[in-house]
């Protein structure tokens, strides 16, 4: 899992922490709970461990513009869990002077009404859907 020596940490106290997660094993959304195989419980815990390190980050000091950028969104949007932390950070990003961009390829990840009706800006390139 790890050579025990890191070279470079994330920090609250840094003004870019960037984390790349690959290979995340999410489950569809149709998957109950009880369902979940061992890669994706695994999986869905790391997105915890994470969404819980963007919302600490959002929460420090408010003078600072601050944001958390969410690239392929749909992945997040399509687990309970990922749902829930996704409402978390706009509430508080929106109290903490902090942006959350959700950044996906399709309009159609982004149909729940209370996320959407949390989002300050909404950019869309080349879509013909006007919802």
């Amino acid at each position: 899992f790890s050579n025990v020596y890191v070279e470079q940490s994330i920090s609250l106290e840094k003004q870019l922490n960037i984390i790349q997660v690959a290979d995340l094993v999410l489950p569809d959304k149709e998957t109950s709970f009880e369902e979940y195989t061992t890669m994706e419980l695994l999986s869905v815990a790391m997105l915890i461990v994470i969404s819980t390190f963007a919302l600490d980050f959002i929460h420090t000091d408010r003078s600072i513009f601050k944001i958390v950028d969410l690239d392929e969104a749909w992945s997040f949007l399509q687990v309970a869990q990922g749902k829930t932390l996704s409402m978390k950070l706009v509430r508080a990003g929106r109290a903490m002077n902090a942006g959350v961009y959700f950044v996906t390829q399709n309009t159609d990840d982004l149909l729940d009404e209370k996320l959407k009706n949390n989002l300050g800006l909404k950019f869309a390139f080349r879509s013909t859907d006007l919802n």
